[in-house]
């Protein structure tokens, strides 16, 4: 399990087209890839299973904890991803709710474009 963060320290500047903003490339496919979002209420929670291909699980709102193959519960919040290897076994949980936006695909390497954030 890999833990990357994007926020507006991190990416690039587009100022092209009179545009002002911050751009976080996240990922690459080269193969099909399924993009799920998910929206965990206060005590929700994804319960621990194996991943079938590499996975991408993008904070969006709100915090929660995943934890991986290191047994170990890591706080995640909005603006940070955790990336999953195939066959990792994982699981979320939450205390106050929190969405995601989640894409998998076999020939996606999560750390192609992110940092990954110190633990």
């Amino acid at each position: 399990m890999k833990i990357f963060h994007f926020n507006g320290q991190t990416g690039r500047r587009v100022t092209k087209y009179g545009s002002n903003f911050i751009l976080n490339k996240m990922i690459q496919t080269e193969q099909p890839a399924q993009i799920v979002h998910m929206d965990l209420k206060g005590g929700d929670n994804i319960g621990a299973h194996e991943t079938h291909v590499n996975q991408l699980f993008i904070v969006t709102g709100g915090s929660g904890y995943v934890r991986g193959c290191e047994d170990i519960w890591y706080e995640v919040s909005s603006g940070e991803a955790v990336g999953f290897s195939a066959g990792e076994v994982h699981e979320t949980r939450t205390d106050s709710g929190l969405t995601a936006i989640v894409i998998e695909s076999e020939s996606m390497d999560s750390g192609q474009f992110m940092e990954e954030k110190e633990r």
